[in-house]
C-alpha cells in the first residue's frame, strides 16, 4: 500500500500452496460462513490473518472498476473499511502489475513510502498479496501491517496464501446466483359435474338385498315343488 524497499516477489497463485495446516477454528470458521453475508466473511478472514501472522494490522480491499476498496480491516495499522487504497503506485500498485506477492521489511528505507502515512499508522513492514482470478485478473488485495521491520517470515506469507485461497472462495459464492426451490403442486379442485356425481353417488340408498326364498329357488334349480324333507329317526 505504501511502498517497498527492497520487494520480494513470490509466484502467483490462486490456490493454498504446501505448507503447515492453518488451526481447525479457521476452518471450521471458513465452513460456518458459506451461509453468511460476504462482508461478515471479508472481516473474519481478515481478522484471523491478524491473528495467525502476528500482524498489527490486516485489511481485504476489493476491486471496484479501476479503484481497490476496503471492504475489511482489523488491528490499529489497518486502514479504514471504505477507504480507497493508491494502485497506481507505491507496494501495492507493484502488486497488481506484477501479479505477485511482495514484501517490504523496512518501510523507513524505501523512498517511494509516505513516510508520514506509514509514521501516522504505526507501520514499519508490510505484505501485499493480489486475489488473482483464474483468467488472471487481479479481484482484490490482500494485506498485512506490522509495527516493527522484518515482522513477516515464510510461514506468514503461505498462511497468507491460504486466506487469500479462501477469499477467493467467499468471492465466489456471493457472486453464485442463488437457487429458488420451486414451489409444491397444488391439488386442482374437481370439476363441478364431477363432484355432483360423487355427491349423488354417496347420497344414493343402497339396494335392498333378494329375499331369502329367491335364493332357497336358485339354489335347488328354480323347481318350487323342491322342499326339505323333515329328518327320520
Amino acid at each position: 500500500m505504501f511502498g517497498s524497499a527492497q520487494p520480494e516477489p513470490f509466484p502467483p497463485s490462486n490456490e493454498a500452496v504446501a505448507g503447515p495446516e492453518l488451526p481447525t477454528a479457521v476452518a471450521n470458521d471458513v465452513r460456518a460462513f458459506e451461509g453468511h453475508e460476504l462482508d461478515a466473511a471479508l472481516q473474519l478472514l481478515v481478522e484471523r490473518a491478524q491473528y495467525i501472522t502476528g500482524a498489527t494490522g490486516a485489511a481485504l480491499a476489493i476491486a471496484d472498476g479501476d479503484e481497490m476498496v476496503c471492504r475489511a480491516s482489523a488491528g490499529s495499522s489497518g486502514p479504514a473499511v471504505g477507504a480507497h487504497l493508491h494502485v497506481r503506485s507505491g507496494l501495492s500498485g507493484e502488486s497488481i502489475s506484477r501479479k505477485q506477492l511482495l514484501r517490504c521489511d523496512n518501510a523507513e528505507t524505501d523512498p517511494r513510502v509516505n513516510l508520514e502515512t506509514c509514521h501516522q499508522l504505526g507501520i514499519a513492514s508490510i505484505v501485499v498479496m493480489p486475489l488473482l482470478t483464474p483468467d488472471g485478473g487481479v479481484r482484490g488485495l490482500f494485506e498485512l501491517f506490522s509495527d516493527h521491520a522484518y515482522a513477516f517470515e515464510e510461514r506468514d506469507l503461505i498462511a497468507l496464501e491460504r486466506m487469500a485461497g479462501l477469499t477467493l472462495t467467499a468471492l465466489e459464492m456471493a457472486e453464485r446466483p442463488r437457487v429458488v426451490p420451486a414451489p409444491e403442486p397444488v391439488a386442482e379442485p374437481a370439476q363441478p359435474e364431477v363432484a355432483a356425481h360423487q355427491i349423488e353417488t354417496a347420497a344414493r340408498p343402497a339396494e335392498a338385498a333378494p329375499p331369502l326364498s329367491a335364493d332357497l329357488a336358485a339354489s335347488s334349480g328354480g323347481d318350487p315343488h323342491c322342499r326339505s324333507r323333515p329328518r327320520t329317526r
